[in-house]
């Protein structure tokens, strides 16, 4: 059975239902942006995993537009990549998931323009999937709502999944977890 890492935030700390499995090791981070997965990444490499299921970038996301903490501005791209750098230099396999950041619901935002904004950054997320010949999950698209945002069914707070949320995000990548 191959050891699997989960590396991320919250959405991923509080991914309980990973825990029902042996081989996985749950590294998420509550407040965690890229930059502190950078600063983290010896815990990653610690855990000597045959795969990885990387999801990152709503809490840069959500400091960048001045929303949460205090408003610093996050080149998300560069970080990313500066992130993904690491990842080519030290996993010499190809079993690394790049997840998509799930979309928002935040009340007294302008979600529209925040989710379309998100879905750009998942797509610069599936080119570098590509690019670097690893996976690609996109699971933002089974929380949007008609109206491009998280559906209110999977979340009790606009950012973050609710059971509803994590039973469909379990749902679509169980198969993997082998």
């Amino acid at each position: 059975m191959s050891k699997i890492v989960f590396f991320g935030d919250s959405i991923t700390q509080n991914f309980t239902k990973l825990a029902e499995h042996e081989n996985v090791v749950n590294l998420g981070r509550s407040g965690d942006k890229i930059m502190d997965l950078i600063g983290r990444f010896v815990e990653l490499l610690d855990q000597e995993p045959d795969k990885i299921f990387l999801m990152i970038g709503t809490n840069d996301f959500l400091v960048d537009q001045g929303y949460w903490q205090r408003p610093i501005r996050i080149d998300i791209v560069s970080m990313y990549l500066a992130l993904l750098a690491l990842f080519r230099d030290n996993f010499h396999f190809d079993n690394i998931y790049l997840l998509s950041i799930p979309p928002i619901n935040i009340p007294g935002v302008n979600n529209k323009v925040w989710n379309k904004e998100l879905d750009i950054y998942n797509d610069f997320i599936k080119e570098q999937a590509t690019r670097n010949r690893y996976k690609y999950i996109d699971l933002a698209r089974y929380f949007k709502d008609d109206y491009n945002n998280l559906d209110k069914a999977y979340t009790n707070d606009g950012v973050h999944l609710n059971e509803q949320g994590y039973n469909l995000y379990y749902k679509r990548i169980k198969d993997l977890l082998d």
